[in-house]
């Protein structure tokens, strides 16, 4: 099915007009954005790069005194600490019926389960994820994450600062698409989608071990309409 998905130019040529009209609506967001990330924590916001062109560079010439990124620092940290903390249980689990969640036996399971959660959020990178989500909130009142299956530590999240993304919403205002547009070089697209998902291209700078030529990736995430939760049933 991937394969023939791959080779469908015209979905593909769809996906990327979706694409380009998600990136095309945010630009009225955008010079504000960069006022934000130019004065608070410039090392925070990622604006018309391309393969992190700047990682590295000083980005904090604007910057007249350490006050605003000490003052969303401290914000970020407020947030974990109220929201987050990873030293103590910061959530619940409990059922819609609320007669069965207080029997005991299930309250016994449940509070098993949030103890299995808390575990793993502690083994991986959960909470260094929660914390660059909040810090994105305090300096642009938007954030975005990535959180994917890891086999040594059963999660693994990617976040993302402002200006690396863009998403879209329904009419209720709840996200149905997330996309990104970025650099990676071709041993790093081989171990990510493997040496036959990528182009020729691709394969004949993996083959020839270049690690420094970067190639454009898109990536597009839409709800599934077709989704039906009954199937998952037994």
């Amino acid at each position: 099915m991937f394969e023939e998905i791959y080779r469908d130019t015209k979905l593909l040529k769809d996906k990327r007009f979706v694409l380009e009209q998600m990136y095309q609506r945010r630009t009225s967001f955008e010079p504000t954005w960069q006022l934000l990330s130019r004065y608070i924590v410039p090392y925070r916001g990622r604006f018309h790069e391309r393969g992190g062109s700047m990682d590295g560079e000083r980005r904090d010439r604007y910057l007249i005194d350490p006050y605003p990124m000490d003052a969303a620092g401290k914000c970020a940290a407020g947030l974990q600490s109220g929201l987050t903390s990873p030293s103590r249980p910061w959530f619940e689990l409990s059922l819609a019926d609320q007669e069965k969640a207080e029997y005991h036996p299930v309250r016994q399971w449940l509070d098993d389960v949030r103890d299995v959660m808390m575990a793993i959020y502690a083994r991986g990178n959960t909470y260094a994820m929660l914390y660059d989500i909040e810090a994105e909130l305090c300096q642009f009142g938007t954030a975005a994450a990535l959180m994917m299956q890891d086999y040594d530590t059963a999660l693994w999240h990617r976040s993302y600062t402002c200006g690396e993304y863009a998403g879209g919403v329904d009419a209720r205002g709840r996200l149905y698409s997330f996309g990104r547009r970025f650099e990676l070089t071709a041993p790093q697209m081989v171990a990510e989608f493997g040496i036959d998902n990528v182009s020729v291209a691709v394969k004949t700078a993996y083959n020839n071990n270049d690690h420094t030529q970067r190639f454009e990736v898109e990536m597009l995430i839409v709800k599934n309409n077709e989704y039906k939760p009954e199937l998952l049933k037994p």
